[in-house]
């Protein structure tokens, strides 16, 4: 179902955005494609969307590789707690 990310926030992205404007670009290039929240991880090693449909999500990766080729772009997804203690247990 829905899910409500109005809360999600990074406070470092007002520091790091004025020094980095490309990670302010593609943050907001991920809210163009129709992420539901996009943000910069911690300090910025990583810029994420969150997309509530997985075919979106990969359309959307591909366009954005197209636009920002010297970035590495990967659509993934998230798991619960059991499919993540299942994938470590298995050892992948």
């Amino acid at each position: 179902g829905y899910k409500d990310f109005s809360f999600a926030g990074n406070d470092l992205e007002s520091v790091v955005f004025p020094r980095s404007p490309a990670l302010r670009q593609f943050r907001d290039a991920l809210v163009e494609e129709g992420a539901r929240a996009a943000l910069m991880s911690g300090s910025g090693s990583t810029v994420f969307g969150l997309f509530g449909d997985r075919e979106v999500a990969r359309e959307s990766a591909a366009r954005l590789a197209s636009r920002f080729p010297d970035w590495k772009v990967l659509p993934t997804r998230t798991v619960d707690a059991r499919e993540s203690a299942e994938v470590c247990a298995a050892g992948r």
